[in-house]
């Protein structure tokens, strides 16, 4: 299956000088789970190899993959732990669940290993993954969201290593940046990454609202 990737609307001005200003994503490389020196597939012995496999590929927005998984003695062992894998990095993992749409694999048998071959599709962009924002805590999400405003953005993604906010206490420290600004409640929403979570957890944070409020009271749409 051929990757797709919605056409979800980023401004090319502008937002991206945000990351250029206090915060930026740090992505770091390995090839500890490569097979060889080529990259062309990689090796997961366990299950938290396989994650973190997963993982990568999803860090790069691959569309498709190779995963040899060994030390499985059925075929349906191997199924079992992919499609746990699977779920946790695009359901329980922040950057899979704000990233993907669905996965899907095929197994096949090969020398001494399980091949799978993996095939994501993405429900962000390229570009909204360079732009996704790091901050340590909530704290920072107020001063980002201002500085995205009067770079003209509509969106914002911001992950944050540590939750210490409510749901509740986020979404009105959001709604008072909003309201200064002339943005009404219903003109933004604010998403979950992943949907579920609590206190101390690392979670990602997506804000979108419909136009950009000019300082004479007008509204124009960020392109």
């Amino acid at each position: 299956m051929m990757l797709l990737l919605l056409a979800a609307a980023l401004p090319l001005s502008g937002c991206m000088s945000i990351l250029e200003r206090s915060y930026q994503s740090v992505k770091p490389h390995t090839s500890q789970y490569w097979e060889d020196a080529t990259a062309s597939a990689l090796r997961a012995e366990d299950y938290q190899s396989l994650v973190n496999g997963l993982l990568m590929l999803l860090a790069e927005q691959k569309d498709t993959g190779i995963v040899r998984m060994y030390g499985y003695e059925k075929k349906a062992e191997a199924i079992h732990d992919m499609e746990r894998a699977c779920a946790e990095v695009t359901v329980e993992d922040p950057l899979g669940a704000y990233l993907v749409d669905y996965v899907t694999y095929d197994c096949e048998e090969g020398t001494n290993c399980y091949e799978m071959t993996v095939r994501f599709t993405y429900q962000k962009t390229p570009m909204q993954l360079r732009a996704l924002t790091n901050a340590t805590t909530g704290a920072a999400l107020p001063e980002l969201l201002a500085l995205a405003l009067e770079d003209g953005c509509s969106e914002l993604a911001v992950k944050i290593d540590y939750m210490d906010l409510s749901a509740e206490d986020m979404e009105r420290s959001v709604a008072q940046v909003m309201e200064s600004s002339g943005n009404k409640a219903m003109d933004w929403s604010i998403t979950y990454y992943p949907n579920e979570g609590t206190i101390g957890d690392t979670r990602i944070i997506e804000i979108v609202w419909s136009g950009v409020q000019m300082p004479n009271g007008s509204e124009s749409a960020a392109f």
